[in-house]
């Protein structure tokens, strides 16, 4: 039997990780070559990426507020899968204005999702840390 409290957590974490992701690129202006995720951890009270590479802390506010804006509209979240591959699927906002390779399980739609407050930390040389969790 599935836990669905908390498999609906974990899935609105997941979704949220995305926003966080994409905000953090887009606000440091970064591709994945540029800024690697070194790991990354879902669970039902939050969720966090790692990254290799020294973020500034004071980038985090406008980073938050970037992926806030982004759910805030409310859009739908799809899922699309690789046309060569049944095994690649990838995370889709906004039409296919944002698209993040994964196959994990998501909410269907940014509705579902609610402010978030981030958190950075350095873990090493070269090691950021940054975690969310939903408001309040």
């Amino acid at each position: 039997a599935i836990d669905w409290p908390r498999r609906y957590a974990n899935m609105r974490n997941h979704s949220a990780a995305h926003f966080v992701l994409h905000a953090v690129q887009q606000t440091l202006d970064k591709s994945d070559d540029d800024l690697p995720v070194k790991g990354c951890h879902i669970h039902p009270a939050g969720s966090r990426i790692d990254f290799a590479a020294d973020l500034p802390g004071a980038s985090v506010p406008a980073v938050e507020t970037a992926a806030n804006d982004l759910i805030a509209t409310g859009l739908p979240i799809g899922m699309e899968a690789e046309p060569a591959s049944d095994e690649v699927y990838y995370w889709t906002y906004d039409g296919d204005r944002i698209v993040i390779p994964c196959g994990g399980t998501h909410v269907r739609s940014a509705t579902e999702l609610g402010p978030l407050k981030l958190r950075r930390s350095k873990k090493g040389a070269n090691l950021t840390r940054v975690a969310a969790a939903f408001a309040a």
